[in-house]
């Protein structure tokens, strides 16, 4: 059956598909299934043609009856190799295939017995001009494919590509990491700025070059700077993440360069900051757009001479970290009204990216609503997943998305909630949502609500002091809750154990409430 006819949702639904899954396998078989539909395909494939063996590698086969084939490496004759090397260096990117006999290594595998396939259309992927590999979409009648179903298919190699290049380097050992977190917004999408990012974020990560990531609120910084993580050779290092903007200003230098054993009255064990704890690895800084002036002078002599010691320590400590940094800010423009430091932005800003808003990728929003529903559907253990209708889909890639992916994973996961009662998706209405963008993040105050501890006739306060009465500060605000959301230690943006001892240390009891 042609495929005369095509709607822009065939594009949407099938790009979705490509892009909004991690298994190459699920990939194929939820494609297979869709485009049966409207071609007369019996297995599709992805597969990669390695001239210096002489053989076509492929990763993946499944057949429209659910069966499926692993990897294998298919030797292939001089004959077929030689027109297999034709149409790879001819840059080609699409060839379609009547019958077996027209092409020699199918030919060659119909004859062994090896495949009942007699058409294809072959779809040859390349990214920046190179070959990295191959989709086969097989019929077992003969002449089952027109050149205009070709022409059609070929339209899907933009989301193929992604998808393939993805995979080829998490097998090549970029991602070190055997088991990984799941990011909870992940490198989902196809359109042409994200793909953009995408490419940049895979060029600098191996690299030790700072990255300054920018976006809106919800565009997935925090994620970028993970994935770079991921595909750096320090995949496997410590990775300690900090938000600058939760860290009380008179407690930054402790939190970022820690103490010696009694640099102060209740010091009582040397206590490693969390730059000496990144040693080795990657340091993610969040927010760094919020940071006191004095707290961006101490980090730009790290920057500059990677080195630092120890409150109350005298010996130089050296510093092997990476540093990854991330703002909703303009740091260009805080520059500018002299809010930031002209030489730190320098220094921070080598290797900018900034990541578009979901308004300027609609495109991407069905493969992000299909990963979310699956992802969600997995992490809350529920038993239904719906299918977004195309007019969902079709609806909310005309919303404005001010919270940006944020937004969406909020209103699919109410969506899905709600399907375990009803079996339906319903997704929020527009003006349910925010009308306006909230802003990037809470106003600094003209005056800080500790500035009057540094008034020139306030006495000084040992820290110690100031320390305890910030935890019950704190811990009141919590209304005695310890840790976990809306806790003390989210508020102070410590681990909850840390918390616990440095409550010992200060003799307050963890396990009594607070009022």
């Amino acid at each position: 059956m042609s495929v005369d006819g095509f709607s822009p949702e065939f594009f949407l639904h099938a790009t979705g598909i490509i892009c909004g899954s991690t298994d190459m396998h699920r990939m194929l078989h939820d494609l297979l299934a869709y485009l049966s539909g409207c071609l007369p395909l019996d297995a599709l494939a992805l597969s990669r043609f390695e001239e210096d063996k002489s053989a076509v590698h492929r990763f993946a086969l499944c057949h429209r009856n659910g069966a499926e084939e692993g990897e294998s490496l298919e030797k292939i004759p001089d004959g077929a190799l030689q027109f297999a090397c034709g149409i790879i260096h001819s840059g080609k990117r699409c060839v379609l295939t009547e019958s077996a006999a027209d092409n020699p290594v199918r030919s060659h595998m119909h004859d062994c017995g090896r495949s009942r396939f007699q058409s294809a259309v072959v779809l040859h992927l390349h990214q920046e001009g190179r070959y990295c590999g191959s989709v086969d979409m097989f019929s077992e009648q003969a002449r089952a494919f027109s050149e205009h179903d070709a022409r059609v298919l070929d339209q899907l190699s933009t989301p193929f590509t992604l998808f393939l290049t993805r995979y080829l380097d998490e097998r090549s050992g970029r991602i070190r990491n055997a088991v990984r977190e799941t990011p909870p917004f992940p490198m989902v999408g196809a359109s042409a700025a994200f793909c953009r990012v995408c490419e940049m974020a895979r060029d600098v990560a191996p690299t030790v070059t700072p990255v300054l990531i920018t976006g809106e609120t919800g565009t997935g910084k925090e994620v970028m700077a993970d994935y770079i993580r991921h595909l750096s050779d320090r995949a496997n290092g410590p990775y300690i993440k900090v938000n600058c903007a939760a860290i009380p200003p008179d407690l930054l230098e402790n939190e970022f360069f820690g103490h010696e054993a009694n640099a102060f009255t209740g010091a009582g064990r040397l206590q490693k900051g969390r730059f000496e704890r990144a040693g080795g690895g990657t340091l993610f800084l969040d927010e760094i757009g919020e940071l006191t002036p004095g707290a961006q002078a101490k980090l730009l002599r790290v920057l500059e001479y990677k080195d630092m010691e120890r409150l109350g320590g005298s010996d130089s400590i050296h510093l092997d970290i990476r540093i990854l940094a991330a703002t909703n800010r303009d740091l260009a423009e805080r520059v500018r009204e002299g809010r930031f430091r002209r030489d730190l932005y320098y220094r921070l800003n080598v290797f900018p990216l900034h990541l578009p808003p979901l308004r300027e990728r609609r495109q991407d929003i069905p493969a992000l609503v299909r990963f979310l529903l699956r992802k969600k559907k997995n992490e809350l253990g529920l038993a239904l997943m719906p299918e977004p209708s195309a007019d969902d889909l079709r609806e909310l890639a005309g919303r404005a998305w001010p919270g940006n992916i944020r937004e969406l994973s909020n209103l699919v996961e109410r969506a899905l909630i709600l399907a375990q009662r009803t079996g339906e998706l319903h997704f929020a209405p527009e003006e349910d949502a925010p009308c306006e963008t909230p802003p990037p993040c809470r106003p600094a105050p003209t005056k800080p609500a500790h500035a009057a501890l540094f008034s020139e006739d306030a006495p000084v306060i040992p820290l110690r002091d100031m320390e305890r009465a910030y935890i019950l500060h704190a811990l009141r605000r919590a209304n005695g809750k310890l840790t976990g959301k809306n806790s003390a230690a989210e508020m102070l943006d410590i681990n909850g154990g840390t918390l616990r001892s440095r409550m010992v240390r200060l003799g307050l009891d963890p396990k009594k409430r607070t009022d």
